[in-house]
């Protein structure tokens, strides 16, 4: 899913992304999508869940890996 908004600032992303990967560390605001990726991992494991790219001013991508069934 991918917007057209604002964009998330370099330093916000950086925390999002460290959190969805290593969702055992400081909750930087982002615990709705660390849920997601916790539960994503559970059922298919480590190597599908969320991505998120953005670049400030353009918009922002959310990507779900989910395996084909």
């Amino acid at each position: 899913m991918s917007d057209n908004g604002k964009g998330i600032e370099p330093e916000r992303l950086q925390e999002i992304q460290n959190d969805l990967e290593q969702p055992q560390i400081q909750d930087h605001g982002s615990l709705g999508l660390k849920n997601v990726q916790e539960r994503l991992r559970i059922l298919y494991g480590n190597e599908y869940g969320l991505t998120i790219d953005s670049t400030l001013h353009v918009g922002t991508t959310a990507t779900v890996r989910v395996p084909l069934q």
